[in-house]
Order: structure tokens, then C-alpha cells, then sequence
């Protein structure tokens, strides 16, 4: 039960990692919040 809860929460933090991706790639970078641009 353990494992599935794990297994989730991690395809979780990887499609959100995907999503924040696609989502730099697609706006402009004046655009982009800065909890998404992260540090330069």
C-alpha cells in the first residue's frame, strides 16, 4: 500500500515537473512568474 502511495506522489512530481516545462517553453520569459523561473 505503502509503495502505491509512493509510486503516485512521484508520477505526481513528475508531471508537474512536465507541466512547469511546457509551460516555460510556450510564454515568453517576461511572462513567466518567478516561483516558475526559479533561480538564474
Amino acid at each position: 500500500m505503502r509503495t502505491v502511495i509512493i509510486w503516485r506522489l512521484d508520477r505526481l512530481g513528475r508531471s508537474t515537473k512536465h507541466l512547469i516545462e511546457v509551460v516555460e517553453d510556450l510564454s515568453p520569459p517576461w511572462a513567466a512568474p518567478d516561483f516558475l523561473a526559479g533561480p538564474r
